[in-house]
């Protein structure tokens, strides 16, 4: 039987299908009523970008990332799966700062992920050492002179504001497992909590969403009538739970994890683009290829955003459904997204927690 929780969970339509319903709904409006929307997707051009992809290659890239050392792999120590499993949480909390790349590199010649990673690993750690693990008074009393040791981002104005967003998220993500005591027993709790639910990754994405709303909650209203809707993080850490641990921990094996939609990011957006599949109008384009910001929220970013999600399912559409939407993403993240001439292609920047 469905625990209290789970049934009030159920009442809520699944977070993946809120953001490919407000999404679409959003696309729909640019070739309808709001013509001026700057980003639109080109279905011939998924149907084409389909017919290139070796389906069983991919498929078999974007479902095995969360043990590749280019993705969750880590040297780190783990005692047991929950340990991990709150170690994920804490990674892909964190797993934002591509707004930051240019600031980055000049730093220390890294990119967002390769600065998040490590500085994951040393803070997990420091937490391990001090308090046996991410305990939820650990993280709460995280400094910003711990977050900038931890980062190597220490002494650089550059990304002073980058700093005090990883220690907001550190400190929420200490506050809203209060209750529980710490991260690896929040998962714990939440997977009780949806077990023999019919969709255990959506109220696992539901317990993420409330219990951290600054932290996943990446929902937006466009021209104030349009809901659109994204739970990237939230949707990245229980798809990186469930293809992790799912063989091993029937309790990750959640019968709605293949509904999960891809993880859209600057990369995925970037790729897709690339690729023909995303067209933003001349304007946008423009100001992604001078290197100029997109501003979080704004009406350019969540359309673009929102038309690399549907391009996304567009694309896995053409290919019969033969990969789910978060496997093709991951490859255009990790696999296609990584290729020489597409690494050089600009990819857009904006500053936000999100991604």
């Amino acid at each position: 039987m469905a625990s209290p929780a789970a049934d009030a969970a159920a009442q809520r339509m699944a977070p993946y299908t809120m953001a490919r319903q407000t999404c679409t709904e959003l696309l729909a409006k640019s070739s309808a009523e709001w013509t001026d929307l700057p980003c639109r997707v080109d279905v011939d051009a998924a149907v084409r970008f389909a017919r290139e992809l070796d389906i069983p290659k991919v498929k078999a890239f974007g479902a095995s990332l969360a043990s590749d050392a280019n993705f969750t792999g880590t040297t780190c120590q783990f005692a047991t799966v929950d340990a991990e499993a709150g170690f994920i949480l804490l990674l892909h909390a964190l797993d934002f700062g591509s707004g930051w790349r240019q600031e980055l590199h000049r730093h220390h010649g890294k990119g967002a992920y390769l600065t998040i990673k490590p500085g994951v690993e040393a803070l997990y750690a420091k937490a391990l050492d001090e308090a046996g693990g991410f305990s939820a008074e650990w993280l709460r009393s995280c400094t910003k002179a711990d977050v900038a040791r931890t980062f190597a981002l220490e002494d650089n104005a550059e990304v002073e504001d980058l700093l005090d967003l990883l220690l907001q998220v550190i400190h929420e993500l200490g506050r809203g497992c209060t209750r529980e005591g710490s991260l690896e027993a929040f998962v714990a709790r939440a997977l009780e909590a949806s077990a023999g639910a019919p969709q255990p990754a959506a109220e696992l994405v539901w317990a993420l969403v409330d219990s951290f709303p600054e932290t996943f909650d990446d929902r937006y209203t466009l021209r104030a009538v349009q809901p659109v809707c994204f739970f990237k993080k939230s949707q990245l850490v229980v798809g990186e739970l469930y293809h992790r641990f799912r063989e091993e921990d029937s309790r990750f094996r959640f019968a709605d994890g293949d509904d999960l939609t891809a993880y859209v990011d600057n990369v995925i957006c970037a790729t897709l683009r690339y690729k023909g599949v995303v067209v933003p109008n001349a304007d946008m384009t423009k100001m992604i290829e001078a290197g100029e910001a997109l501003q979080k929220g704004s009406e350019q970013e969540v359309c673009f955003r929102a038309a690399a999600l549907c391009g996304v399912e567009a694309v896995t559409a053409a290919t019969g459904h033969a990969l789910t939407s978060s496997e093709l993403g991951n490859y255009l993240w990790a696999g296609l997204g990584k290729e020489p001439a597409i690494r050089k292609y600009q990819r857009h920047a904006t500053k936000t927690v999100f991604y």
